[in-house]
């Protein structure tokens, strides 16, 4: 399977507190993916399979504006309160460069690959998803 290692609901967080002025509730990720895999006896191999996802940056200021009231993490009927807190916070929120206007709010994000081997589920008899292994 591949993710992301900052769920795209959680791209915008940053954006999303200085919008709403309260932290984004986040959404799991690997971080949270792994002990749940570990604790069902799967030992997965990660790989990181990209630097990032980004494929440029947004020439102009509109584009930039566009791109950063784009997505699920805006409540319906804000885009005018976004779009009007995102103005006002602009060049703090972008930096202006020769390939166009780089997001300073964006986390790094890199994509990951999780595989595993079918054979490497835990095959101890005492092994149990529900509970911690039972003892003894």
């Amino acid at each position: 399977m591949t993710v992301w290692s900052v769920p795209p609901p959680n791209q915008n967080a940053a954006i999303f507190q200085l919008v709403y002025d309260e932290e984004q509730e986040q959404a799991p990720g690997h971080k949270e993916l792994l002990p749940v895999l570990w604790k069902m006896g799967i030992l997965p191999d990660i790989r990181v399979l990209s630097a990032s996802f980004v494929d440029g940056f947004p020439q102009t200021r509109e584009v930039a504006m566009q791109e950063a009231i784009r997505g699920q993490w805006l409540g319906p009927n804000h885009q005018d309160l976004a779009t009007t807190v995102i103005q006002s916070h602009f060049d703090v929120l972008y930096e202006e460069t020769a390939a166009g206007y780089r997001p300073l709010w964006r986390p790094d994000v890199r994509e990951l690959l999780i595989t595993w081997e079918p054979h490497t589920r835990n095959s101890d008899p005492n092994f149990s998803v529900e509970a911690e292994p039972k003892q003894g």
